[in-house]
Formats: structure tokens, C-alpha cells, sequence
């Protein structure tokens, strides 16, 4: 979350689109307070900017290993042999370029502007990696991806995002302690 926010304050265009989306959603009546999940869903920038921080900075950076079976396994044509670790780079992959020709660099329209249904599908399906596969796949996704849309909505962009730089202070400080044990996040 703290590098969504960072790439979101720290760009005017990104912001100021994410802000009027906002805006626009409380102003019809579309957003509730607090934000539902089922609302924030709707929000398609707001969803954009998340997929893209999750694919620049993503929640799991070590090489997902997996054993081949003992009977060996052939993968992109390379025969394994049985019982050999096999892993991925889940960062190298979210630059595959499917993501355009700029993958190195934070643009949440990649996901809605010039992208063929096709393409999104294929950036999609890398994507579902972020939080794991198979037997390891992260049971929480879909309450990770409900909180980070509805504390977008809540914190309420202010007129000037460096009046949000003490809020990232502040969620890199909670989440240091909460990952150094100091302190425990309750969900009711």
C-alpha cells in the first residue's frame, strides 16, 4: 500500500484523474461512507492504479519453488528431471513484455486506455501471480485487494497530495511495527 500511495502522491496526472474519479463517484451518490466493496470495485482507475503498484512493487519478491514430480517433468520443452526445485522471479516477470514497452514505470492506464481485450487478459493472467499459485495461493486476496481500494476511497484525496506524505510516514511506520511484531492488526 505504501507504494501505491508513494506513486500515486508523487504524480499530478495519476492523482488528479484518481481524485476526480473519487469525486465524481461521492458527488452521484455512488460511494457510500464508509465505501462498500462492491462500490470501490466499480471504480476503474482506483482498481488501476492498484494493479499497477501490485505489479511495480509487488507483496512477494522471493522465487516461488516448487519440486518436480519424481517421475521428472518437461516445461517450455527443457526435460527436468525428478525432484529438482523450480522457481520463478516473480518480479522479472511483472516486466514480461506484455505489459507494453514501458513496463519499468508506474502508468495505471495501461489497463484501460489502449489495452485489447486480449492483451489485458494475458496481463491478467500474469498478474495472478502476485499473490502465489496453486497449494501457496494466498487465501486473503480478496480482503487484501478490499482494503487497499477502500482506504484509497477513505483517506479522501486533499486539496494537495504533500498533505498525504505524513499519512505514508505513518503507514510505513504501522506496517514496520506490525512486521516486526510490535503490534497486532485486529479485523472484526
Amino acid at each position: 500500500m505504501r507504494a501505491i500511495l508513494l506513486h500515486i502522491i508523487t504524480n499530478p496526472l495519476v492523482y488528479n484523474r484518481l481524485r476526480i474519479e473519487i469525486d465524481t463517484h461521492i458527488a452521484n451518490g455512488a460511494l457510500s461512507s464508509p465505501a462498500l466493496e462492491d462500490q470501490v470495485r466499480k471504480l476503474p482507475y482506483l482498481q488501476a492504479c492498484i494493479r499497477e503498484g501490485l505489479r511495480i512493487f509487488p507483496p512477494i519478491t522471493y522465487l516461488r519453488e516448487r519440486v518436480t514430480p519424481p517421475m521428472g517433468d518437461t516445461l517450455n520443452g527443457f526435460v527436468l528431471p525428478g525432484g529438482v526445485n523450480v522457481g520463478f522471479n516473480l518480479p522479472g516477470l511483472l516486466l514480461n513484455p506484455v505489459f507494453g514497452p514501458d513496463p519499468k514505470f508506474y502508468r495505471p492506464e495501461r489497463w484501460l486506455d489502449e489495452v485489447l481485450p486480449e492483451r489485458l487478459h494475458e496481463m491478467e493472467r500474469v498478474m495472478e501471480l502476485v499473490f502465489g499459485w496453486g497449494s501457496t495461493r494466498c487465501l486473503g486476496i480478496r480482503m487484501a485487494n478490499a482494503n487497499q481500494s477502500k482506504f484509497f476511497v477513505e483517506v479522501g484525496f486533499a486539496a494537495s497530495p504533500l498533505l498525504l506524505l505524513p499519512l505514508l510516514f505513518f503507514v510505513h511506520a504501522f506496517i514496520d511495527q506490525i512486521l516486526r511484531g510490535k503490534h497486532s492488526l485486529l479485523v472484526r
